[in-house]
This record gives structure tokens, sequence and C-alpha cells, in this order.
């Protein structure tokens, strides 16, 4: 009696299959998830605010970071992981779709350089990668020391989740 369409079944969603038979499951809709993930990110120091937040609809899952430095960073590699595993899809023969996680960012006092950087990571990890965008358009993986004591970084992202 709370208003609330509850769907009491395991397993079960709203089925939006077109075909008679209704047994289609890539037309159900069974997940709809919001919540906050701890942040890692291969051994940075974050200020005390390190939750990221995130909303899966289905596989679908956008989420959003905030990162603050907290004194000198590590040489590690700068992986932040992700609340979910991307999907692990490859095509071949041009048949197809690769999976892949994409995340924007808007820095204040990053030396990530003067080109925009872009976290990305490819199907069946955890975690997602900044990248940097080099003069001549390479892109190479970005170490935690690009930042330094008080930088900040927002991330803003999407991808197609494993399950």
């Amino acid at each position: 009696a709370t208003g609330n369409l509850v769907i009491g079944t395991s397993g079960k969603g709203i089925d939006f299959s077109v075909g008679a038979d209704g047994t289609s499951q890539s037309n159900v809709l069974d997940e709809y998830e919001e919540g906050l993930f701890s942040l890692s990110m291969n051994g940075f120091s974050f200020q005390t605010n390190s939750q990221g937040r995130y909303l899966k609809i289905g596989k679908l899952v956008h989420f959003t970071a905030f990162i603050h430095a907290l004194g000198s960073q590590n040489s590690n590699t700068a992986n932040l992981n992700l609340p979910f595993t991307v999907d692990a899809n490859a095509a071949s023969s041009n048949v197809g779709y690769y999976t892949v996680a994409m995340a924007f960012q808007s820095s204040h006092n990053t030396n990530d350089g003067t080109h925009p950087s872009v976290f990305m990571a490819t199907g069946g990890n955890t975690n997602i990668t900044l990248r940097l965008q080099q003069e001549d358009g390479a892109r190479t993986n970005a170490t935690n020391n690009v930042f330094s004591s008080e930088d900040q970084m927002m991330v803003s992202g999407m991808y197609i989740a494993s399950s």
C-alpha cells in the first residue's frame, strides 16, 4: 500500500518484449540500483572524502567520483576502481562490439599536461586507468604522482557491466 511497484520474484522484472512469447531476457528490465562505493587508486592517498556514486540500470552503469589528493603521491599507475566489472565482449572479424569504459574528467591544479585526459578501461576490468593525451595524439598511462597535495579531479563516466 506504499504506491511502489514491487516485483515479488527474484530475477524477474518489467518485460519490454516485442515477441508474442515474451521469453527474451534481453528485453527485461530486472535491476535498478544506486549507491556509493569506496575509492581506491593503487596506493593513492585521498583526503577524507573518498567515495564515488553510481547508478546501475540493467547492466548500464553511470558513476561519478571526486579525487582530492592528500600529500605526495606514489608512482603507481593511476587506476581508479569501479563499482562493477566491465563487460568482457570482444569483436572479431569486424563483427560484434568491444566493451570500453570511458570517463571524462575536469581537473583543478593537476599536473596532467595541457591536453585533455580521460579514464579508460577495456572489458573484464574492475578499474579504469587515467590516460594522458600527448601532443602527437598518443595516449599514455598516468601515474598517481601527476597529483600533488590538494590537487582535485572530478570524474564522470559510464559503461556496460558484466552482470
